[in-house]
């Protein structure tokens, strides 16, 4: 009789569907500092919804992505980061920020920190205060308390996935989680359509991507040598469905 296969899975098997299931790629080492640029469509689709005042803070101001979006609107941005990245005033850490330099505040926060970016900067009473963030930051019992003491304004939810390293397989869910004082009443949930002209821009440089691809191993195949041991060809994996 056949030996009846184990269905136990390994730690580190466990782990990688763990990260599937919560929108990340588990072959992908995460980024220095949690640091993923901003992309221009990301923001823009929020933009409208925030209705900022002329000066803003971005507090993790990366390489500028949103500060570049916001000075050619007309706002006069406060730009600060731990780290240096090229843009604004680095060394300046958000946790450790005593008041506001702005009354409205809008960042794509590493993802390690944004709960403990919550309960520093609320207490301040922001006017406007956005935070882009996975979908499923609020799936946790760690963050209910938060949640409870801090109602967002309003969380938004972006109806596509951002391809932020630009490897044509994003799987991060990301929504803008925004705190408005000037609302009031529960937390209102709205999806948010992509901006005009985005997506058919993707798929051109998606296709420009895989056409480099392919001639960047013809190439490698001609240098090889007919000789060369060929290279085998990937099974498909099952496809992980939630149901």
């Amino acid at each position: 009789m056949a030996p009846v296969p184990s269905l136990r899975k390994s730690s580190r098997a466990r782990h990688s569907l763990g990260v599937a299931m919560l929108g990340g790629n588990p072959k992908l080492k995460r980024k220095d500092h949690d640091f993923y640029a901003t992309l221009d469509d990301v923001f823009l689709a929020v933009y409208p919804i925030l209705d900022l005042g002329p000066d803003v803070h971005e507090f993790c101001c990366g390489d500028g992505a949103i500060c570049k979006l916001l000075e050619e609107r007309g706002h006069n941005v406060v730009a600060t980061d731990l780290h240096d990245r090229g843009w604004g005033t680095p060394g300046r850490d958000a946790l450790a920020m005593e008041g506001l330099s702005a009354p409205d505040l809008v960042t794509n926060p590493p993802f390690n920190i944004a709960p403990r970016l919550i309960e520093h900067i609320m207490p301040m009473r922001p006017r406007v205060f956005a935070l882009l963030l996975k979908s499923t930051f609020w799936h946790a019992k760690s963050r209910m308390a938060t949640f409870r003491r801090y109602p967002p304004s309003g969380v938004y939810a972006l109806s596509w996935r951002p391809d932020f390293e630009k490897l044509d397989r994003p799987t991060l869910e990301m929504s803008w989680v925004v705190w408005d004082s000037r609302r009031t009443g529960p937390t209102v949930y709205d999806v948010l359509e992509r901006p005009a002209g985005y997506a058919e821009a993707e798929r051109v440089e998606r296709a420009a991507r895989r056409e480099a691809r392919k001639l960047a191993e013809l190439a490698a195949a001609a240098v090889a040598g007919p000789g060369a041991p060929a290279r085998r060809a990937r099974r498909p994996r099952p496809r992980l469905q939630l149901v």
